[in-house]
């Protein structure tokens, strides 16, 4: 994944790091206005999974869709310049909607 720094960031990313074992994160904006947060995952592992996952439940799940956009929203007006709290006041609500993913796998 190392080969996507140069090219993301000659589309005007930053490269922020690794995050969440393997993840590679990048951001766009000046940091007063980061505007776009990218974040990439090995294909197939258990991050990308579970990411999809999400996807796929928000999807289908038109009141889920609702509350994670209220959270998402009330989150943002909160904690309007901590990126930090406002991912962690989501994790509950995706953590839970990954139990229930699993759940139906087994």
């Amino acid at each position: 994944m190392e080969k996507n720094i140069p090219l993301l960031e000659g589309i005007g990313y930053s490269y922020a790091g690794e995050l969440f074992d393997g993840d590679f994160c990048f951001m766009k904006g000046i940091e007063e206005n980061i505007t776009h947060h990218l974040h990439l995952v090995a294909f197939d592992g258990e991050r990308w999974r579970n990411c999809v996952s999400v996807r796929d439940h928000l999807r289908r799940d038109k009141e889920a869709r609702r509350r994670y956009t209220e959270l998402k929203t009330e989150l943002a007006a909160k904690f309007p310049h901590c990126r930090e709290r406002y991912a962690e006041g989501k994790s509950a609500f995706i953590r839970g909607i990954i139990q229930r993913a699993q759940a139906i796998k087994r």
